[in-house]
């Protein structure tokens, strides 16, 4: 009998501004992944809406997770990321521990010139 493969998920992760969104939404445009599908229709979706948010918050759950979707899955977490008007470290841990029992797992890490944000909130404001 043939070994069925685990499924692989893609952690992209990285400061704010950094394009998280941007490569989630590229990534989850292939039609073999599962991922972040909200951002097809709109330019930006705030995190606490990302399909895995929930996970990042209580790892352990991923053992709830439906695993048989797809075979590729993707996820993006800003670090460090605003809960309940609080700077949060994710779980990366925890998560990545959790979630090796069900998956391979591929993290992409994304750097920026650390005076990104500075100019983006004068422009913003």
């Amino acid at each position: 009998m043939a070994q069925i493969e685990k499924p692989t998920l893609l952690i992209i992760t990285g400061p704010q501004g950094s394009g998280n969104h941007l490569f989630s939404k590229i990534f989850s445009l292939h039609s073999e992944v599962t991922g972040w599908t909200a951002l097809y229709n709109h330019k930006w979706v705030g995190h606490d809406q990302e399909p895995f948010q929930k996970y990042w918050q209580n790892p352990e759950q991923l053992k709830d997770f439906d695993w048989s979707q797809s075979q590729y899955y993707m996820t993006s977490i800003s670090c460090p990321y605003i809960l309940n008007k609080q700077f949060t470290i994710p779980k990366y841990k925890e998560f990545i521990t959790e979630a090796k029992k069900h998956c391979n797992i591929i993290l992409g890490i994304i750097g920026r010139d650390k005076n990104v944000l500075k100019y983006q909130q004068l422009r913003v404001r």
